[in-house]
């Protein structure tokens, strides 16, 4: 039989370290742990739920608006379009933990055909005057 050679790994040795753990404030952990080089957190901060995350910023554009409610499970709703003239109905899905959704229906999300039915309006109240 042939020689077969196993590779061992390097056994990673254990070192004194220094938490790198900053806040949003800027404060940094600072505390003394022994744990493998590559490690950056202290025990403490190893959990996620002890780590500040900066929340995002909802940015709202003109086809989006803020809806908050409290569902915890999907929930489908039916809602009327916002654009002026426009008395369709969509169903709209409400997730947990979003807050975003479309204003529109399926019709003028595309901002195009908003215009375009706008347009159309205009050339009516001007028909009629």
């Amino acid at each position: 039989m042939g020689d077969i050679t196993f590779a061992v790994a390097a056994k990673k040795k254990n070192k004194k370290l220094i938490c790198t753990y900053t806040d949003l404030k800027g404060n940094t952990c600072g505390k003394t742990f022994v744990g493998y080089p590559n490690s950056k957190y202290c025990k403490y901060h190893r959990n996620a739920k002890h780590r500040e995350v900066a929340k995002k910023e909802i940015i709202l554009d003109i086809t989006t608006f803020k809806f908050k409610h409290t569902y915890e499970t999907p929930t489908e709703i039916i809602r009327h379009c916002d654009l002026e003239g426009c008395d369709n109905e969509y169903k709209m899905t409400l997730y947990p933990e979003q807050v975003e959704y479309a204003r529109y229906c399926e019709h003028h999300r595309n901002p195009y055909k908003r215009g375009r039915h706008l347009a159309k309006l205009e050339e009516k109240k001007n028909e009629s005057v």
